[in-house]
């Protein structure tokens, strides 16, 4: 109940939002707050003063699991802060490992800040939001395969009815005839919702406004206005942008790298570099016997929108 979307006026149909079907009966400013609860006791407990930035948005490359908020203490004393699959603890198998939250954080605000100060990038970026826009805007496969299927089941009715005036009516004619009536309806409805979405123009001067905005706020915000999602990898990080004005899904563009989810659309590279890491492995010993060597990795860094 929490989380139904329908108490602020929003309907969602394959992937789509509409908000002119239902009156809203809770504001969406309480409904943001509730939301933000729930996200919080779903990811890791609650640390005080230690904000996790990418709490909820970062995700396991090897097995599609949230990284979750992790902390360990070396022998002085220091307490270590990370981002930890789930499924290590577990032992599932995953062959992720732990990465300093500092260090995380800091590549992914690095990255966007990248991309949207240098003006190759910024360009870049902001071609590929409305060559996005201009795809999503004439693209009407969804509608056309509707109407196909429609036209297909009411071909199937006139035919099952032509058999009844024949004569021909057993309960199996009559459990086919009420199956695809039912099957009807729900294509009716679902072509209404794709005919009743509003597909809003945005110019190229909106896109540059809220990018340019974006680069102006502290990092929590920036990360709100821009971040969709993180993967981590044992030696690389994919970053994915939001789409402007626009939440999309919680999906990624491809299914094998990200167990989580699949969009096909979202997959233009706008930027890559290697950066070198610090990495503490344990090597023998246990508990706080253990001992761990220091190694170096290479770390590719990808961003994509």
């Amino acid at each position: 109940m929490l989380e139904n979307e329908k108490y602020i006026g929003l309907h969602t149909n394959r992937g789509v939002t509409y908000d002119n079907f239902f009156p809203a009966i809770v504001s969406r400013e309480v409904f943001d707050t509730v939301q933000k609860r729930i996200l919080a006791n779903k990811y890791g407990k609650h640390v005080p003063d230690i904000d996790y930035l990418l709490k909820g948005r970062v995700f396991c490359g090897y097995c599609g699991k949230p990284l979750h908020s992790a902390t360990g203490t070396s022998s002085n004393g220091t307490i270590w802060r990370y981002y930890k699959c789930g499924s290590i603890k577990k032992r599932t198998g995953c062959q992720n490992e732990s990465l300093k939250k500092e260090l995380l954080e800091q590549v992914v605000l690095d990255t966007l800040t990248k991309a949207l100060t240098e003006p190759n990038n910024f360009s870049v970026i902001v071609n590929g939001i409305m060559e996005l826009h201009r795809q999503q805007l004439a693209d009407d496969t969804q509608l056309r395969i509707l109407e196909k299927e429609l036209q297909h089941t009411e071909k199937a009715i006139t035919n099952l009815l032509a058999a009844i005036e024949a004569g021909i009516f057993t309960d199996s004619t009559k459990s086919r005839l009420q199956e695809l009536e039912e099957k009807k309806k729900e294509l009716e409805e679902k072509i209404l919702f794709e005919k009743s979405k509003v597909k809003a123009s945005i110019s190229r001067e909106e896109i540059e406004t809220y990018l340019k905005y974006a680069m102006q706020r502290s990092p929590k915000p920036l990360l709100d206005l821009l971040l969709q999602k993180v993967i981590v990898y044992k030696d690389r990080i994919k970053i994915y942008m939001k789409y402007v004005g626009d939440t999309l899904s919680d999906d990624s563009p491809d299914k094998n790298d990200t167990p989580d989810g699949t969009d096909s659309v979202r997959g233009l590279l706008i930027l890559s570099y290697s950066i070198q890491v610090d990495r503490k492995l344990p090597h023998g010993g246990r508990g706080k016997k253990r001992n761990y060597i220091t190694q170096v990795r290479d770390f590719s860094i990808e961003l994509y929108l």
